[in-house]
């Protein structure tokens, strides 16, 4: 019997995927991000920001999501996804036993959107007997 699962993740986070037979594995994944909102832009004279762009409609700079996805077969990466990408798929020829691990993470820091409680979202599919070279 053939291994397909789906599982959705909230957060920064490493999801662990047990591989139980020897295959070829297939893991893809669709993200949803957060909506980021305008910051502070700079003050006149290069001053603190006006804090104009923390409200509805202001004029700071958009901040986009800097959330970055990495697969590991056995500890090793296989794959490293583009910061703010909205999904992945990637595989790897694995043998009973190995592991996948998905891991989010981001370079925003604790104030920005990324790293709040539950603002990434990520649904991971694992597939076995998928050869992305076949397909």
């Amino acid at each position: 019997m053939s291994v397909n699962t789906t599982q959705t993740v909230n957060g920064l986070s490493t999801t662990t995927l047990n591989i139980p037979t020897t295959d070829f594995y297939t893991v893809s994944g669709t993200l949803e991000l957060p909506k980021t909102g305008p910051v502070a832009t700079q003050g006149p004279g290069g001053g603190a920001g006006t804090g104009a762009g923390g409200t509805v409609g202001g004029t700071g700079q958009m901040v986009p999501s800097q959330v970055v996805v990495t697969v590991n077969h056995n500890g090793t990466p296989i794959y490293t996804g583009a910061a703010g990408a909205k999904g992945f798929i990637t595989g790897a020829a694995c043998t009973a036993g190995d592991t996948l691990t998905v891991v989010l993470t981001s370079s925003e820091n604790s104030t920005q959107a990324d790293p709040q409680l539950n603002a990434v979202k990520c649904t991971i599919v694992l597939i076995e007997g998928f050869n992305l070279g076949e397909a």
